[in-house]
């Protein structure tokens, strides 16, 4: 009896230590194939995170700037929606999705300026009504805008630079401004932005944004980013660099607004 038991401890030996250099060699094995998996996804994250954050803050940014326009609108119209029993979207958000769907052409930014127009509150209230007393849905209501192509739905013009500078040479101005500041970018595009504002050529309220897609649009050189322009901070105390530059652009730009 003993010497069977002996067997067996002497077999289960064997067979571990058969199989013990095979499981090594599979650990081993898994270690190998997993390892560059994992080097690629913590590449893929430590590349991809900034872009995602910036995507999110720039949304962020957007969905502020519309909620503005949004509330000013349902404000402002409020009575006659409440007496005309317009049908209003349920938040910001539906009507956000909405226009975004309606209007795939029209870049993000510019949606704000949609948020301004009531005629879409009004566009808005008929989609409503159809899903009411039809088998309506988004879908159908995009269809039908894409088919009989409405002659109320307005075909916009992507606006220039001298359209949305409010003088009557803005033409001159947006010319002198390609001469003098050819290249301009960043930082220098900033202080462009303030001195314009600053001789009231620009609203000081929400422009930004409509500013930088113009000159992106409309100057034939590389003007960086919206943050790279945005982001900066007029900064009038170091050497007042910052407050020299935008005293000599305003005296360029002044030359060429008065006759």
């Amino acid at each position: 009896m003993k010497e069977k038991d002996n067997s067996k401890e002497m077999n289960k030996q064997r067979s571990v230590d058969l199989i013990a250099p095979m499981l090594e060699s599979i650990e081993q094995k898994s270690v190998d194939l997993i390892a560059p998996m994992l080097e690629s996804i913590e590449w893929v994250n430590d590349n991809l995170a900034p872009i995602f954050q910036q995507a999110f803050e720039s949304w962020n940014q957007m969905r502020k700037e519309f909620s503005h326009e949004y509330d000013d609108v349902q404000s402002q119209f409020n009575a006659y929606f409440d007496k005309e029993g317009i049908v209003r979207p349920k938040d910001v958000d539906e009507f956000i999705y909405w226009l975004i769907n309606k209007n795939p052409d029209i870049p993000m930014w510019e949606l704000i300026d949609e948020a301004n127009r009531p005629y879409n509150y009004n566009l808005f209230h008929e989609y409503k009504v159809k899903c009411l007393k039809e088998d309506w849905n988004l879908a159908k209501e995009i269809g039908y805008w894409e088919k009989n192509d409405d002659p109320r739905r307005e075909i916009k013009r992507e606006a220039s630079l001298s359209d949305i500078i409010t003088h009557p040479k803005s033409n001159e101005i947006v010319e002198g401004i390609k001469i003098q500041y050819k290249n301009i970018k960043g930082k220098r595009l900033k202080l462009l932005l303030l001195a314009l504002q600053e001789l009231g050529l620009l609203p000081k309220e929400r422009t930004a944004r409509k500013f930088y897609d113009c000159c992106k649009a409309e100057f034939n050189w590389d003007i960086a980013s919206y943050q790279a322009m945005n982001d900066y901070k007029f900064n009038d105390f170091k050497f007042n660099t910052d407050e020299t530059e935008l005293y000599e652009m305003k005296q360029y730009l002044e030359s060429h607004m008065n006759p």
